[in-house]
């Protein structure tokens, strides 16, 4: 009796494991389907001074003495070419799909201008000056190995301006209506913050500031 009872007992929990499979085989979602393979195309740069970057695009930026650009992308999110060169402007467009980001690393020699409208970018350069500007909900990061002497910044619709690095000597920085974190020391700031502008900055010496009503600045 008790040998007849092991024996149903085992049978039904190899009945049971065989539709949990079966179950979970059929419902689960089908996570490695043509078009999310992933492709990367590498492409050689020269005489780039500026950079245009669209909504939906991954930026990681970096000062090198060989030009060249790197982008990796949803197999069938891309038709033709996802970037563009018009004389030293290097424009990075968004993909077909909404649901879907490019991924660039860019290396150039000398970078005077980047434009971020909505994209995510990290620069990581060592230079004498550069001119950003970071638009419609924008992220952007200088990362703390940087080193840049003057760096002006605008910054305006819900974008969010990350500073990491320590090598930065002078910052002028017009906010509005957007975010500006800086987490480390800078000699020289001059600052706008207007339309609900969220400011904080780290052990200034020097500080020249405007602020409306409806913003705030802080130093840490």
């Amino acid at each position: 009796m008790k040998t007849s009872k092991i024996i149903l007992i085992s049978f039904l929990s190899v009945v049971v494991a065989f539709l949990l499979s079966f179950m979970i085989t059929i419902e689960r979602p089908n996570h490695f389907n043509s078009n999310e393979q992933l492709e990367t195309i590498e492409s050689e740069l020269s005489n780039i001074h500026v950079v245009l970057i669209q909504s939906g695009n991954s930026v990681n930026l970096r000062t090198d003495s060989i030009g060249k650009l790197q982008y990796t992308y949803e197999k069938d999110s891309v038709i033709g070419k996802p970037f563009e060169i018009i004389a030293d402007t290097l424009i990075l467009k968004s993909s077909a799909s909404s649901k879907s980001r490019l991924s660039y690393n860019i290396n150039v020699s000398n970078i005077n201008t980047i434009v971020n409208n909505g994209g995510s970018v990290n620069i990581d350069i060592q230079q004498d000056s550069i001119q950003i500007t970071n638009l419609h909900q924008g992220q952007f990061q200088i990362q703390r190995s940087s080193a840049i002497n003057f760096v002006q910044l605008t910054s305006h619709e819900k974008s969010r301006t990350i500073v990491s690095s320590k090598q930065i000597q002078e910052l002028d920085a017009q906010i509005s209506g957007a975010t500006l974190i800086v987490n480390k020391p800078i000699e020289r700031v001059k600052l706008t913050a207007k339309d609900k502008a969220d400011v904080t900055l780290h052990k200034v010496n020097l500080l020249a500031a405007e602020c409306d009503t409806s913003s705030r600045y802080r130093i840490f």
